[in-house]
């Protein structure tokens, strides 16, 4: 790991030590689900680590899985198991006697899921004495792949080092020809904060009619299907797992973003996702996960020139929408929101080192692809609803 490494993961020490315990039991619990034997040399094992974090989805499994494991030859297709209480893990072991398990004794949410998920994968190979993965691909359990998905993200990132971070274009896998609401054809955040996305901007999704067929330069890559450098991902920090779900790779992309790494779309790769497994929209929780964890990131990675600015209209915005919410009977998101400011509050002393820490590695003033205007104001007011009338 490297000194910059070491800085920015910090913040991950305490969890650390307090997992040491369990990383060891999962990595040996992990090493029951494999048969390989370890080599007396450090071996050419996969390229890419494809993991799927997993969490009461065994009906998505089952589903998705077949293809998965057709269309992505050359990786190594890996399912961590966030203590589930359904029968995934007994279905895997029936069924797809060739999948590696890494199962986890508690539910570590998307960011600690993942992580735990890669620290075992670097233990145990080191254990195995075995080349770790170059790509970490983190795929949701609802996603669809088709064939030739993998050879354009691949070729693309050995062709540019320069780039941490890739994603394919995501379109809905109820409707095939529109884009999916989680990350569409790449993400960019506006000026206070707000994510969108080339063909999806709030509510409203666009058909795909190849109308951002580029490869694109991004803010953010959708967690539901993303690439991404192993150097970098450790590099970075990690997810942060103190945001359990929801934003989490928005943060972690935009840190990359930071120390002067690049993001990309590349739409020659598709994939289709489902969307909602979890936690659906309109659930309360989603709600609150959203405004606590989008605050924290505004808090760890905004400038100092901007962050008071934007945490003082962020103020008045989360109120205007909370007050929304209870006017339109939605009582549930209205405590959500209230309760996710507060929260952000409680722990925003938590994150004052981690703030320091990124802001030391920023390379540029100004951050790349993050938006200069609202983008309330270019929908609501100005009624303007596609990326290609914002962009």
């Amino acid at each position: 790991m490297t000194e910059q490494a070491q800085q920015l993961s910090l913040f991950e020490q305490e969890s650390i030590e307090q997992e040491n315990t369990e990383q060891e039991e999962l990595t040996e619990q992990a090493d029951t689900q494999s048969n390989q034997p370890a080599a007396e040399e450090p071996t050419d094992t996969s390229r890419i680590a494809i993991v799927i974090l997993n969490w009461n989805g065994a009906t998505m499994l089952e589903h998705y899985l077949p293809d998965i494991l057709k269309y992505s030859a050359g990786a190594e297709v890996i399912v961590a198991d966030n203590a589930s209480t359904d029968d995934s893990v007994k279905m895997l072991k029936r069924d797809f006697p060739d999948v590696r398990i890494i199962p986890m004794s508690r539910n570590w949410g998307f960011a600690g899921g993942y992580n735990q998920a890669f620290k075992v994968i670097e233990t145990t190979n080191e254990r195995e004495n075995k080349k770790s993965p170059e790509y970490y691909i983190l795929l949701n359990s609802d996603v669809r792949v088709e064939e030739g998905w993998l050879q354009p993200l691949v070729e693309y990132m050995d062709q540019h080092p320069e780039v941490a971070v890739c994603q394919p274009k995501i379109l809905s896998d109820v409707f095939p020809t529109r884009f999916e609401y989680a990350g569409a054809c790449g993400g960019f955040l506006d000026k206070y904060g707000y994510p969108y996305c080339r063909g999806r901007i709030f509510n409203t999704i666009e058909t795909d009619e190849g109308q951002y067929n580029d490869v694109k330069e991004i803010l953010w890559a959708s967690g539901a299907c993303m690439m991404v450098r192993s150097q970098d991902y450790w590099d970075a920090g990690t997810l942060d797992r103190k945001f359990f779900a929801h934003q989490e790779e928005i943060d972690f992309c935009w840190r990359l973003n930071i120390m002067g790494k690049k993001i990309v779309c590349i739409p020659s790769s598709k994939v289709y996702h489902l969307g909602g497994g979890t936690l659906p929209k309109g659930n309360p929780k989603k709600t609150y996960l959203n405004f606590r964890n989008n605050l924290t990131m505004l808090y760890k990675n905004l400038p100092e020139k901007d962050l008071d600015h934007v945490m003082r209209v962020r103020f008045w915005l989360d109120y205007i929408a909370a007050f929304k919410e209870l006017l339109t009977g939605k009582i549930g998101d209205f405590k959500a929101i209230i309760k996710a400011r507060r929260d952000f509050y409680k722990w925003k002393s938590e994150f004052a080192v981690v703030r320091r820490q990124i802001q030391a590695f920023r390379q540029t003033k100004e951050d790349q692809n993050i938006s200069n205007f609202s983008i309330l104001q270019k929908y609501y007011i100005f009624r303007k609803k596609t990326y290609d009338k914002i962009s």
